[in-house]
């Protein structure tokens, strides 16, 4: 019933940076249900907390993520938390993402710029684990498996793909036990595609390819694991996320 959205803008009602909104979804229409500035330097991903009641915004360049509130009509409140790295050695704190855990406990924070991988208490924010990084691999988006067992990373500089066995209640929370190159080895060059995402019935592949304003659609083979091209885009400017909400056909 509502979708929320970060806004990567340049300025916001005369302030340097972007904001975070909220949407109603009725017959298909979106109608805004509210804003808020998101702190400068360009938003770029945003996530819920527990029960939906708060959102969690990464602000690519200022190296911080906020916590706002939801009221029970999904109007966004006032921010509650700001949380901002800085490094001594002048390196700058690029955060991408920010994910709570299955079990509602901890809020994992992708910094692409430090190399890192943050941990903090869902209710509390405290930090409470720091997960290093090889320099320059750019740990960018984050996935939690269903049971909670694994957090999975793509590095965006390194192309590599982390599994991490997830621990919250040892002092030691996240092991990387596997590594995997996501680079082709056939030479082929990409076009920019940001982000995709799979129909609930896995047979289909939606990407949006951000350099070239495109959103493209592919048929998936679960059998063979390859892609067919459907033949069917959309002009869409600057695409970054990809997100496929199916409403149950009437009969």
């Amino acid at each position: 019933r509502r979708l929320y959205a970060v806004m990567e803008s340049l300025e916001y009602e005369g302030k340097k940076g972007g904001g975070v909104a909220s949407y109603q979804i009725e017959d298909g229409h979106l109608t805004q249900n509210g804003q808020a500035y998101a702190g400068g330097g360009w938003p770029c991903h945003i996530s819920f907390g527990p029960a939906e009641r708060e959102v969690y915004v990464s602000v690519f360049r200022n190296g911080s993520w906020m916590i706002f509130p939801v009221d029970r009509a999904g109007r966004l409140l006032e921010a509650a938390g700001k949380f901002h790295y800085s490094d001594p050695n002048g390196r700058q704190s690029h955060v991408h993402a920010a994910m709570l855990d299955p079990a509602g406990k901890y809020i994992a924070v992708a910094d692409c710029g430090l190399d890192a991988v943050y941990l903090y208490g869902a209710t509390s924010h405290d930090q409470v684990w720091r997960e290093e990084f090889p320099e320059d691999s750019g740990p960018r988006q984050l996935a939690f498996s269903q049971d909670g067992k694994y957090l999975y990373l793509v590095t965006e500089t390194s192309c590599e793909l982390y599994v991490m066995r997830y621990t919250p209640e040892e002092k030691e929370k996240l092991h990387v036990i596997q590594v995997v190159s996501t680079q082709r080895c056939d030479g082929y060059e990409g076009d920019h595609c940001r982000e995709f995402a799979f129909t609930s019935d896995g047979k289909m592949l939606v990407a949006g390819l951000q350099h070239t304003d495109k959103v493209q659609s592919f048929f998936f083979d679960e059998k063979t694991g390859r892609i067919f091209d459907t033949g069917y885009t959309l002009d869409i400017p600057s695409p970054s996320a990809v997100v496929i909400f199916e409403k149950e056909m009437q009969e």
